[in-house]
Formats: C-alpha cells, sequence, structure tokens
C-alpha cells in the first residue's frame, strides 16, 4: 500500500470516483489499476477565492506491477496498544 499526500479535489467534484481518478493521475496508471484503501485526512483549502479544493491524503493500494518511479512512501498501518 502507498501513501498519497496532497491529492487536490474541486470542492464541487467531491466523491470517490474523482479521488480515484486524482489518484491515479498522481501515479500515472490507469484508473483501474487504483484502489482507495483509505482516507487518511481531508481538509479545506479555501485559499484561492475562486476555487475551493479539498487536500487529501489517501492510502491507495496499487497493482503489482506497478512501477513506483515517483518513490511514492509505502504506508504501513500502527497497531493500536493493547491496554
Amino acid at each position: 500500500m502507498l501513501l498519497l499526500i496532497n491529492v487536490r479535489i474541486p470542492v464541487e467534484k467531491d466523491g470517490s470516483d474523482e479521488y480515484v481518478k486524482a489518484a491515479a493521475q498522481k501515479m500515472s496508471v490507469g484508473e483501474t489499476a487504483v484502489h482507495i484503501v483509505k482516507i487518511l485526512s481531508k481538509t479545506l483549502d479555501a485559499g484561492d477565492h475562486e476555487q475551493f479544493y479539498y487536500d487529501l491524503s489517501l492510502v491507495v493500494h496499487a497493482s503489482d506491477s506497478f512501477e513506483n518511479r515517483e518513490d511514492l512512501p509505502c504506508y504501513i498501518e500502527k497497531k493500536a496498544k493493547e491496554q
């Protein structure tokens, strides 16, 4: 699994299909090669008064044939501490 940060989505296009499209574009692969596993964060960027964006951090699963040319970081889920 890979960690994608700073994935920007216009607020009017918010939705899982757009997340997959943006992740695939960032990874330079087809949309069918990407599966969103988890949304780690989603914040509103209202810095541009003409267009608001959501900035997302996503955990994605890519196909086994994905060549990580951009050197995207791997996501390692932290286990909860037992009490």
